[in-house]
């Protein structure tokens, strides 16, 4: 199961379809901006967009929407 694997707080994105192949958007989360990064058809990856750049689990659910394991996001 996705959710499991990204852990206990997860955000829905949306559609992996507004972040093209070989792109990246940026989200807000709280108060953290997140760099999704779409390196293949199976590969995304989730970047703080700070000068600390800490990688989050991400992934596409199965309705291909992106989804972000946020753990230890809210201690900022």
């Amino acid at each position: 199961m996705i959710a499991t694997s990204l852990g206990s707080f997860v955000v829905n994105l949306g559609s992996v379809a507004n972040v093209p192949v070989g792109e990246e958007r940026v989200f807000q989360i709280g108060r953290q901006l997140i760099t999704i990064v779409h390196r293949n058809q199976s590969e995304l990856l989730a970047v703080e967009a700070t000068h600390s750049r800490k990688t989050y689990p991400a992934a596409v659910s199965d309705t291909g929407d992106i989804l972000v394991g946020i753990e230890g996001i809210w201690n900022k």
